[in-house]
């Protein structure tokens, strides 16, 4: 889907870009990781990076992505994921 619509969208100057999180602490599964700090800490472990995710970590490629660095950047999916997507 992203590199059809960064296709599409081109002509008219529209980037597409898409950010794939890995497991991140949020709000939404707060109750998760406060209830349950050792399910969360082996999880953590199995990271290469070995921590999961804040939403600042997804926050910054977005901006980067929304700023004039990344005005030749369309079409990209980007695994945010602690490097998960590695193992």
């Amino acid at each position: 889907m992203t590199k059809g619509l960064a296709f599409e969208l081109a002509p008219l100057k529209i980037r597409v870009n898409c950010i794939s999180p890995g497991l991140v602490q949020t709000e939404a599964n707060r109750e998760h990781w406060e209830k349950q700090p050792k399910i969360w800490a082996n999880r953590s472990k199995g990271i290469p990076l070995r921590r999961t995710g804040q939403p600042s970590d997804i926050a910054e490629l977005a901006y980067l992505l929304c700023s004039p660095a990344a005005a030749w950047i369309t079409g990209v999916n980007y695994l945010v994921d602690g490097g998960m997507s590695i193992v």
